[in-house]
């Protein structure tokens, strides 16, 4: 699945958080991130909950083509150390 370009913060989050809880019922979910340049906390916790529930269901959530900032971000907040980052 895909996120909007731009920032991932509030105003997104409820699309994709949707859109993930949907997808990783029944597979292994996939976040792209491409052209995603900034992220707040609320994006920050939307990948951390679509992790929790991969987990909760058996399937797998992992995000790709995330920018310098986005993995700066990760990095701080440590979600690098348990999301695959493709």
């Amino acid at each position: 699945m895909k996120c909007d370009k731009g920032v991932f913060d509030c105003l997104h989050t409820g699309r994709v958080k949707e859109e993930i809880h949907q997808g990783i019922i029944s597979d292994d979910v996939v976040l792209d991130m491409e052209g995603v340049t900034a992220m707040d906390s609320s994006g920050a916790g939307a990948i951390l909950s679509a992790h929790k529930q991969g987990l909760l269901g058996g399937h797998g959530f992992s995000v790709m083509h995330c920018c310098p900032n986005i993995m700066r971000h990760m990095e701080l907040t440590r979600l690098d150390r348990i999301i695959v980052v493709i």
